[in-house]
């Protein structure tokens, strides 16, 4: 799935912002982003910036911010991205849409998936080693309920709701969603069949046709600013899996030499193998601490042939084993449950 390392922060948000009553100076202070930042608006921002803007977000408003987002969503706050789904013929074609375009909005990346069950929408965040929002996953199962809600003038309830940490007051976000949260090791949703189906009101074919071409284009643009560094990184997030991460694949991937390659790495002052270790350790962490998974399916994820050598790595790199490090942080696999 697409990632990228930087993501669009639209003027949009101010009037969110404006409407949750967030005090907008205080947000950049506590976010540490620069103090003119509003005045520059559309402007780009890294991954940890977006967390920490999120994270300013939570410490004024705490887990009440879910919810008041959910209240204040309206046509009026949405990014182009976020609008082109409205003008979707229902929550299927919509949420399939959105996950195109989820790079354009923020370091989350939107798996969809369809079957008898229903329409089951993953997510995850990248880019970010620190502790995620608390919030944040509640906001996105939040969004996507009133988006549907919105579209179709009906009172959709999903028929699952999962989350990597319950919140306190989990009674008001059970009265809002209609049903009941599940611990997990990831934050999805799923809808009803019926629900996924449901006609759009808010279909627009014609004004579809006219983000197309714009979302089509920012995403281009996107690639084309990003330095080789970014493009690397974004490639091997990609190509891990595979274990094809070789410096001459990413080359024959981006459609120049091994040596042009090295040489645009050596003019931003990185170098490939230095930034596919720090990516694959990143990963780790990130996997070890916000999921269950087994060394085995990570040493898999991150392309080594096998759990001793990925072991070997993550020791070398953290100065611990693996098992070690899941151990010393707060979500032990104990605690989770499989969607």
């Amino acid at each position: 799935m697409k990632r990228t390392a930087k993501f669009t922060l639209s003027p949009h948000c101010l009037i969110l912002f404006k409407d949750l009553n967030l005090d907008q100076a205080l947000l950049l202070k506590q976010a540490k982003l620069p103090a003119d930042l509003w005045h520059s608006l559309p402007t780009s921002v890294t991954a940890a910036q977006y967390f920490d803007l999120w994270h300013a977000m939570e410490a004024q408003l705490g887990e009440t911010l879910p919810l008041k987002l959910a209240q204040h969503l309206n046509v009026e706050a949405f990014d182009p991205a976020i609008f082109a789904c409205l003008c979707s013929a229902n929550l299927s074609a919509a949420m399939h849409r959105l996950s195109s375009y989820k790079p354009l909005i923020g370091p989350l990346t939107l798996d969809v998936h369809e079957d008898k069950q229903g329409l089951l929408l993953s997510l995850d965040c990248y880019g970010y080693d620190k502790p995620l929002p608390k919030s944040l996953g509640l906001c996105e199962l939040a969004f996507f309920t009133q988006l549907a809600r919105l579209a179709t003038r009906t009172q959709v309830i999903p028929k699952t709701l999962y989350v990597t940490q319950l919140p306190d007051n989990i009674a008001d976000f059970e009265d809002y969603f209609g049903t009941s949260l599940t611990l997990s090791n990831q934050v999805a949703i799923r809808f009803h069949q019926a629900d996924t189906q449901r006609p759009f009101m808010t279909e627009n074919a014609a004004m579809w046709s006219f983000f197309e071409n714009d979302l089509a284009q920012r995403l281009a643009e996107l690639d084309a600013s990003a330095s080789m560094t970014q493009k690397v990184k974004a490639l091997l997030m990609e190509l891990l899996p595979s274990g094809q991460v070789s410096a001459e694949q990413v080359a024959t991937k981006l459609a120049i030499s091994k040596r042009t390659l090295q040489r645009k790495l050596d003019g931003e002052s990185a170098n490939f193998q230095s930034l596919l270790s720090a990516l694959r350790s990143d990963l780790a962490r990130q996997y070890l601490r916000r999921s269950s998974m087994s060394l085995q399916e990570i040493a898999f994820l991150l392309g080594f042939s096998d759990a001793n050598t990925f072991i070997r790595a993550f020791n070398k790199w953290n100065g611990v084993p693996p098992g070690h490090f899941r151990n010393q942080n707060e979500h032990c696999a104990s605690k989770n449950y499989s969607i």
